[in-house]
């Protein structure tokens, strides 16, 4: 932008010039006048909570006059935008040659009196410099200054309204035709653009391979963590405290730091004793609902029994089924089947033909095939104190006592 014309500044040009000239705006004399660049950038893509340790602006020189050149770089601290015109009048008017930069609302910018050097070139800038760059006709790199990264994080956080930065020569008051012209965002070479290279830490509860990806300095459990973490029962990943060190809920251990199976008590310990499954690591069972031990749950054919916990027994095994006095693939719950059956212990079978050891069947009739039989044919089809009255559809009858009548049957 000149000093003394604040409507032709290239918004939308391929380049923009930093420097002095010798302008003549009729009706003020020719005097010496400065111009200046504006531009900023968006910082939106940062992460959430990032801690900004860096920036570099990274500028391309496209042509200069006169020299040496040293160029400032100063916080923007009024408001702006390219707006549509290269009249008088702010953002409003035909395009000539481009777009200019629109000041809304902002009076520090002196239009109406072009006679008079406005102090203010350019709106509100901060007094001093942030950083100061000796030019060559080399890409212009301000490598990062406090200053630069404390605009930078305010721009992210909010805390600063992000106006940008301004550029001008370091000393205005040089003679006339000195300048360099930087390519802008316009510009036909994408690589020849402005860049801002951010360098940041991750916020607390940001994920991380390494302590130095964090603000913290401290990678824990996958995340930046605020502190380092180390005791038992303790994560920096338990949901809705993720990035603090805090004390794993009770009935867990994701870790596995507790010892017999048992699990952190919630107060950042391992428990001692049980009373309940739910005390216990996911493959193991309490035995005892008062001061028990975790023990691993048992595989099939162990046997099993009823406890204080679970009358049943079925927790104590794996299969979560107590069956027969044995740890079972399942309930086992049909007529004429067993899990205790010699050579099948820990499956589900078939009752042999011929018994009934839970006596099941009625009629003192016995098992056949996983159901009990209808009739007998021969005792051997009855219980033991059974006969069976016809080889043909007989039936089961109770053995006679002495003395009781017999005879021969079919």
């Amino acid at each position: 932008m000149l000093d003394n014309a604040p409507s032709h500044d290239g918004g939308d040009r391929k380049e923009v010039c930093i420097g002095n000239r010798l302008a003549v705006f009729p009706p003020e004399p020719v005097v010496l006048r400065s111009q200046r660049a504006l531009l900023a950038f968006n910082t939106a893509s940062l992460p959430a909570g990032a801690q900004v340790t860096g920036a570099t602006l990274t500028l391309t020189w496209r042509t200069g006059t006169g020299g040496p050149h040293s160029i400032s770089l100063f916080r923007q601290t009024a408001s702006w935008d390219e707006g549509d015109s290269n009249t008088g009048t702010d953002g409003v008017g035909i395009v000539v040659g481009g777009h200019n930069c629109s000041w809304p609302g902002d009076a520090e910018f002196d239009r109406a009196n072009y006679a008079t050097t406005n102090s203010v070139l350019g709106g509100g800038a901060r007094a001093s410099a942030l950083a100061t760059f000796d030019v060559t006709p080399l890409p212009l790199v301000f490598s990062a200054s406090a200053n630069m990264v404390a605009d930078v994080q305010g721009w992210y956080s909010g805390a600063v309204a992000n106006n940008g930065w301004s550029l001008r020569l370091t000393n205005e008051t040089v003679a006339p035709s000195v300048g360099i012209a930087i390519a802008t965002s316009e510009a036909t070479a994408v690589a020849t653009r402005p860049t801002l290279d951010i360098t940041y830490k991750k916020a607390l509860g940001q994920g991380c391979s390494g302590g130095t990806e964090c603000g913290s300095g401290i990678c824990v459990d996958g995340v930046c963590c605020n502190g380092g973490c180390g005791g038992p029962c303790q994560a920096c990943n338990v949901a809705g405290n993720v990035g603090t060190c805090t004390s794993i809920p009770a009935n867990q251990d994701p870790a596995a730091e507790c010892a017999g199976g048992l699990t952190c008590s919630g107060g950042g310990a391992c428990r001692s004793v049980c009373t309940a499954d739910s005390q216990c690591e996911g493959a193991f069972y309490c035995t005892s609902s008062v001061s028990g031990s975790c023990a691993a749950d048992k595989g099939l054919s162990a046997a099993c029994a009823g406890d204080t916990v679970d009358g049943t027994g079925n927790h104590q095994c794996g299969s979560g089924a107590c069956t027969d006095g044995v740890c079972c693939n399942g309930g086992c719950g049909g007529t004429c089947q067993a899990c205790n059956v010699a050579g099948s212990v820990g499956t589900c079978t078939n009752i042999p033909a011929n018994t009934d050891p839970s006596a099941e069947c009625t009629g003192g009739l016995t098992c056949s095939a996983g159901a009990c039989r209808a009739n007998c044919t021969a005792d051997a089809q009855c219980e033991g104190a059974f006969y069976c009255t016809n080889t043909v559809g007989g039936s089961c009858a109770a053995d006679k006592a002495s003395a009781a009548a017999c005879a021969a049957d079919p």
